[in-house]
This record gives C-alpha cells, sequence and structure tokens, in this order.
C-alpha cells in the first residue's frame, strides 16, 4: 500500500482524503501482504472501523482499497479479493433550512467574534 500512496494516488484533489483513508488501512493491515488480504480480512476491517466512524467514512476507505487492489492487479495480483464487495448502507439525512424567524433568533444570540471569518456558502430567497 505504501507505494500506492506515492505513485498512484488518483488525483492531487482527493489526495489528503486518499492519505487519511490509507493511514487507517495501513494500521490495521500493516502486517499483512497484499497478496494475503482477503474479503472477509476486509469484511472485519469493515465492522470494526464502523464502531468509531460513520458509514460513508468506511465506504470511503473501502474505495481507496478497492482502487489499490485494482492497481495492483495483473503486475502483482491476479485478481481482486475484494471485487463486488458492497459498500455499507448509509443513512440519506435531509438538508436542513432555517427559517427566518430561526436565522434571526440564531444571529441575535451570536457574538460578532463567533462569526468573524465565517463564510456564507448559500443564500435561498424565495
Amino acid at each position: 500500500m505504501s507505494r500506492y500512496g506515492v505513485a498512484i494516488s488518483s488525483s492531487a484533489g482527493s489526495h489528503a482524503r486518499e492519505a487519511s483513508a490509507l493511514k487507517h488501512l495501513r494500521h490495521y493491515f500493516g502486517t499483512f501482504t497484499l497478496a494475503g488480504v482477503t474479503a472477509d480480512d476486509v469484511q472485519e476491517y469493515m465492522t470494526a472501523r464502523r464502531k468509531t466512524v460513520t458509514a460513508s467514512t468506511v465506504n470511503r476507505e473501502l474505495d481507496v482499497l478497492k482502487h489499490v487492489f485494482a492497481s495492483a492487479v495483473p503486475k502483482y495480483l491476479p485478481a481482486s479479493p475484494i471485487v463486488g464487495m458492497s459498500r455499507l448502507r448509509t443513512v440519506k439525512r435531509e438538508t436542513a433550512t432555517l427559517s427566518r424567524t430561526d436565522e434571526a433568533k440564531l444571529l441575535a444570540v451570536l457574538d460578532v467574534r463567533d462569526v468573524q471569518g465565517a463564510a456564507v456558502l448559500a443564500v435561498v430567497d424565495p
């Protein structure tokens, strides 16, 4: 997995995210050879990791691991042991929108120092 982080990372924009995922994957799979990792090992990783992070995070890490294996085939491995492995189910959260009244209440209790440097991401005017 160390070669992947240096030579094969998919894009500059996702490098930081992949580096974080690789750190966790290396910590768990550090004693394994790439050829020694099985689908069961990956399932165990996903189960253990899910206890501390969201399903979405586990899925992003699984995507990086799938790309690591895909990059190793056929030069280092005959096939990926996790082709077709399902991602964890995630709960789609509804986007919350403040009403003008709620926004006014929130702004009334904020100190100016709390919002210095803050950026407005979107303003929707009905």
